[in-house]
């Protein structure tokens, strides 16, 4: 957010070309529900799809790719992670660029990927709406929600944490090369507690120690110890009297997701109790 607007990569050569042989990483997997239900949806409504949906679009918007567990049951509520891509990156490379789309749905998750839009504070507040049109397709624990992303994706993840006037709040954050500074952060209100993982990469020559100083503040708003980390390392989150916050950092550079998908599964996994937060 330099000069008042928000710090915008480059667009990201993440893409590739859009076709890729067979990924398990990027199949809907089979989610064992168990005898515990959080919430039922009324029968007949937000039955939504089953599995990979390619051609789900909100009202006045682009195409958003949808996964569910492979064998998704309409009538229960679900967490949904919703993830952000970097600029000019297409939902279908976002996908498999982060390679969330197994392990999500593994866990339970509804997983959606919607395509890369312009940056801005409104841009980011309109984000927000995104998850209440899911939730009316499928059935989806609005107080279970996680944002993530990368580069301007995850300042889009992490903004929606601070930003005044937004419509829906997320459970929890997952932010990966994000293109805020300190100087940017202090200027905003420390927001309500809720839990963040914030990823880097020490070789990020974009946005250069951006994610630690993004963790930082998250801390101190959290009440949580100094976050700091020997890279490539993912510390143990430190005390923290509110939500906890961790800080991983690898020693790739801007243009790689950071290796740390078995740490976003426990996050996912211990991090999406609505007690957790206050809104």
């Amino acid at each position: 957010m330099r000069a008042g607007g928000f710090a915008v990569a480059a667009a990201l050569a993440l893409a590739g070309c859009e076709r890729a042989p067979p990924d398990p990483a990027l199949a809907p997997a089979r989610h064992e529900y168990g005898a515990r239900t959080v919430q039922a949806c009324v029968a007949g409504k937000r039955l939504g799809g089953t599995g990979r949906i390619d051609d789900w679009r909100p009202p006045g918007g682009p195409l958003v790719l949808v996964r569910t567990p492979s064998n998704y049951r309409a009538e229960l509520a679900h967490p949904l992670l919703l993830v952000f891509p970097g600029a000019g990156q297409s939902a279908a490379a976002s996908e498999r660029f982060v390679r969330l789309t197994a392990l999500a749905t593994a866990e339970g998750f509804i997983v959606a990927y919607p395509p890369s839009r312009r940056l801005s504070e409104a841009a980011v507040r309109a984000s927000s709406t995104l998850i209440q049109d899911l939730a009316a397709n499928w059935c989806i624990d609005v107080d279970r929600v996680v944002v993530a992303g990368h580069s301007d994706g995850g300042t889009t993840a992490a903004a929606l944490g601070f930003l005044p006037d937004v419509a829906l709040r997320p459970t929890a954050i997952i932010a990966s090369a994000a293109g805020l500074r300190r100087s940017d952060l202090d200027g905003y209100v420390c927001p309500s507690a809720r839990p963040v993982l914030v990823l880097g990469q020490s070789g990020d020559k974009h946005f250069p120690g951006y994610a630690r100083e993004l963790a930082s503040w998250y801390a101190e708003c959290n009440a949580c110890a100094t976050v700091s980390s020997q890279a490539p390392a993912c510390e143990a989150p430190p005390e923290c009297k509110g939500a906890p916050v961790q800080y991983c950092e690898g020693s790739g550079n801007h243009m790689q997701w950071p290796p740390f998908n078995d740490v976003v599964r426990r996050f996912l996994r211990t991090n999406t109790d609505p007690a957790l937060t206050s809104r």
